[in-house]
């Protein structure tokens, strides 16, 4: 009795619920005043609740439809159109809504039709072709995502463009832990159009590869994919059919300050995928990466991070490259092929690798193409490449074209054999070639200048492997240190022959070769020329000027010729590093400054010593003279002879200085009436005011600024006599 009264109340809650969750159902329309009115703008606040809809026309209308936070819209299956929302020249705002798919479209963005759908939710049990542009713009900002079945999450092809393409802009988006299944990207179909990225989250989207092709899909359309501050991580074909497919198109692809890291490439490049085929008839697209990262970035074939077919240009700048690896053999990093420009600037590889199963080119970067091939400002720190049978450029695979390479480092790069036994190792190491880098058929003017090689290893040519070019492969200042050719020649340079290379400015030191018959820093294996009449001092001014070497053994080797001794003499001064020569330099500086310094202290302390001597000693003989010509003064004004005469001392005559030097003069009063008196003969100006008890008499002090009587040439007479009689003052 009691569990039935329990089974009663059950059933009753669920009609309630029932009941009520039908009341709750209503139609768009009815909620929107649809066709009651024929407002061309509307603006509608949509409640909690579900609202059916069998599509709207909203063709030449503005619409906003905001809704709450469980406000759903789906179809109620009678639809008559195609989609929820469609029709020319139509502004649709969507907001804080909830969609769910089942098979129908939401939106169909047609002519001159805009579409802004701005944090909304997409539910169902697989999501897939939501959208569809077809002339119009939509913009989807903050999407998420809500699966039924929550450890299926499956998402096929949310966007695609109609016969009259049109634009996509995704923003502020994050999607993760999905699979993407149907062969179509997330984002657009390779059919004309445009699309961006900006802000936007890829995480963990992986492939159902038995739904789709593994084979790379040159892309017909012209689409351009604008990418911008986005992340990609553990994303497979993000570029090449998992999120969007801008690569190995018609259209343009730029991607700028974004991340890719562990991304992974699972397509794969066939025969009749190449410049070869139909294919460089048909695509034609460029590609910019811009201030971005690739790290632990793999691919199943070519390419670890960008594997890049077309005749279109590729420019790189300012991307790092941490790790990534090629397993199909080709450009552990980058993969070019086309007759278009590639242009590759202030870029940095670590420890990339090309791990091919017999055949491994291109560490880091596989180069063919008959274009332009710049490099520059670009540093390699630790790439390999490998294969069973041929392994060729441990950073660089270039073949073709016209290459110029400048401000470029290298180090620690390798070319190796493997699966080889340990019997037979330096035998199987004869086809691993070029440590650093493989040249093939290079076009005239290619040059390498302002490149280091240092720690590259190869089994011939253990920093460069020059197999063929069409004219002579200038290298200007290049600088090749401890560099090894295991099994052959060139533990620096390997040449065919002695006409492809010039060496200008260049620097060899501590490379090796295998042995005496093989030149440690250059090794050629033919001559190129008729053996019984070359000229090897020609041969010489022809293919080096003003370079030096410190390497051991034979540094230069001709293949049926012999060892050239004098071609690569040693540096009159035992090259440096660079930084070594700054502060060898700086620390000279420094010691001449303290040099220069101490000497100018001793010549001030010297000469402040010898002034003040000299000034004591001029002083006190200045004194002594003051001091005589003071008792002078005294006396002879004190002096009466029988004549009344007062004896005046007019100058001073010092022996040690004779007639031209300065002498202290007493300059006599001018014209001064002297008093009459009878029977007494007057007294000078000086005595008239003295007393009788004998006061001494207060002179002036001696001035310097008192000057040499020029009346004098010779010494004056110590005693000058001057009459001072009754009748020589009335004249």
């Amino acid at each position: 009795m009691r569990l039935f009264s329990l089974y009663v109340v059950v059933l009753l809650m669920m009609n309630i619920i029932h009941v009520c969750a039908v009341a709750n159902v209503k139609t768009l329309e009815g909620a929107m005043g649809w066709g009651e009115t024929d407002m061309k703008k509307k603006i509608v606040h949509l409640s909690e609740g579900r609202y059916l809809t069998n599509g709207l026309d909203v063709a030449r209308k503005h619409l906003s439809l905001h809704g709450s936070k469980h406000t759903e819209i789906q179809p109620d299956g009678t639809a008559s159109q195609k989609a929820i929302f469609a029709g020319e020249e139509a502004h649709i705002s969507l907001q804080n809504l909830r969609f769910k798919t089942a098979g129908s479209l939401i939106a169909i963005v047609e002519r001159n039709s805009k579409i802004v759908f701005e944090r909304n939710t997409l539910i169902g049990i697989t999501i897939g072709n939501c959208f569809e542009i077809n002339g119009g713009e939509l913009i989807i900002s903050n999407l998420k995502l809500e699966f039924e079945n929550i450890n299926d999450r499956r998402i096929s092809n949310l966007v695609n463009f109609g016969n009259l393409s049109g634009k996509l802009h995704v923003l502020k988006t994050s999607i993760s832990n999905i699979v993407v299944y149907g062969d179509r990207p997330l984002f657009g179909d390779g059919i004309e159009g445009e699309i961006s990225l900006t802000n936007c989250k890829f995480n963990q989207v992986h492939i159902d590869n038995s739904s789709t092709s593994n084979f790379v899909n040159n892309i017909i359309g012209s689409q351009n994919v604008f990418i911008q501050d986005c992340k990609f991580i553990d994303v497979e074909n993000a570029l090449v059919g998992g999120v969007v497919n801008g690569l190995n198109s018609n259209g343009n692809l730029q991607v700028v300050k974004s991340l890719f890291k562990s991304c992974h490439n699972t397509k794969h490049i066939t025969e009749s995928v190449s410049n070869k085929g139909y294919h460089s008839d048909i695509v034609t697209g460029n590609a910019v990466f811009k201030d971005d990262t690739f790290e632990y970035c793999s691919s199943q074939d070519f390419g670890g991070s960008i594997p890049f077919i077309s005749n279109g240009n590729l420019i790189i700048k300012n991307v790092r490259f941490r790790r990534c690896t090629s397993y199909g053999g080709k450009g552990g990093a980058i993969y070019f092929e086309g007759n278009g420009e590639l242009s590759i600037n202030d870029v940095s590889f670590k420890e990339c690798r090309s791990l091919g199963q017999n055949i491994g080119q291109g560490g880091a970067i596989y180069i063919e193409g008959n274009g332009y091939h710049a490099i520059r400002e670009v540093s390699f720190k630790g790439c390999q490449v490998s294969g069973k049978e041929t392994s060729q450029g441990g950073t660089i695979y270039s073949k073709g074209g016209l290459n110029k390479f400048s401000d470029v480092s290298i180090k620690q790069s390798s070319a190796s054999i493997t699966g080889s036994s340990l019997s037979s190792i330096d035998t199987d190491q004869y086809s691993s070639l070029g440590g650093g880098i493989m040249a093939i058929d290079w076009l005239n003017g290619s040059v390498i200048s302002d490149v280091s090689f240092k720690s590259c290893v190869a089994g011939s040519g253990g920093g460069i492997y020059l197999d063929s070019a069409s004219d002579r492969v200038k290298f200007s200042d290049v600088r090749f240190f401890k560099n090894i050719a295991s099994v052959s020649g060139g533990g620096a340079i390997f040449s065919r022959d002695t006409n492809m290379i010039y060496l200008r400015l260049c620097k060899f030191s501590k490379n090796q070769a295998s042995g005496s018959e093989y030149g440690s820093d250059l090794h050629f294996s033919a001559l190129g020329l008729n053996s019984q009449n070359a000229d090897i001092l020609q041969i010489k001014k022809d293919i080096i000027y003003k370079s030096k070497s410190s390497s051991a053994g034979s540094r230069v080797y001709i293949a049926g010729i012999g060892q050239q001794i004098d071609w690569l003499p040693d540096p009159k001064v035992w090259p440096i590093p660079i930084w070594e020569e700054i502060l060898l330099n700086v620390a000279t500086g420094i010691v001449v400054c303290a040099i220069i310094a101490l000497y100018i202290c001793f010549c001030y302390k010297c000469c402040g010593k010898c002034c003040c001597e000299c000034c004591g000693k001029c002083c006190q003989e200045h004194r002594q003279i003051i001091n005589v010509n003071q008792n002078q003064q005294m006396q002879q004004m004190q002096q009466r002879n029988g004549n009344r005469d007062v004896i005046v001392s007019d100058n001073a005559y010092i022996p040690q200085y004779g007639a031209q030097q300065p002498y202290p003069t007493l300059q006599a009063n001018p014209t001064y009436q002297y008093p009459s008196q009878q029977n007494e003969f007057p007294l000078p100006p000086l005595l008239q005011n003295q007393s009788n008890d004998n006061t001494q008499v207060q002179y002036k002090p001696y001035q310097l600024e008192q000057q040499f009587n020029a009346m004098f040439s010779q010494p004056p007479p110590q005693n000058l006599q001057i009459p001072f009689g009754k009748e020589d003052f009335l004249q």
